[in-house]
């Protein structure tokens, strides 16, 4: 049981790893996305509110399901490498550092 408890520490300690990296992904995204939204609603001054809020909704919706699956799986067990590593890939495929 002790073993078994240790290992799941273990894991659990190494995702935690994984954070940093995850957090500067999602805001690197939120800041690409927001100012992809800045320059379309501003060719669309006349768009109303709820346009505008439709547009928000939709891009937000956009970027949370694309980084969903990379999120996940920097985290799990699933992908034949260690967290540092997947962590280090991370970052580099998304140029995060």
């Amino acid at each position: 049981i002790v073993a078994d408890e240790a290992e799941r520490f273990a894991a659990r300690a190494a995702s935690l790893e994984a954070v940093p990296a995850i957090q500067a992904l999602h805001a690197k995204a939120e800041a690409i996305r927001a100012e992809e939204v800045r320059r379309t609603l501003a060719r669309f001054p006349n768009l109303p509110p709820e346009g505008r809020e439709a547009v928000e909704r939709l891009s937000r919706s956009l970027v949370n399901k694309i980084l969903h699956h990379p999120t996940v799986a920097v985290k799990a067990d699933e992908i034949e490498m260690g967290v540092r590593e997947k962590v280090a890939a991370l970052r580099k495929l998304f140029a995060l550092e």
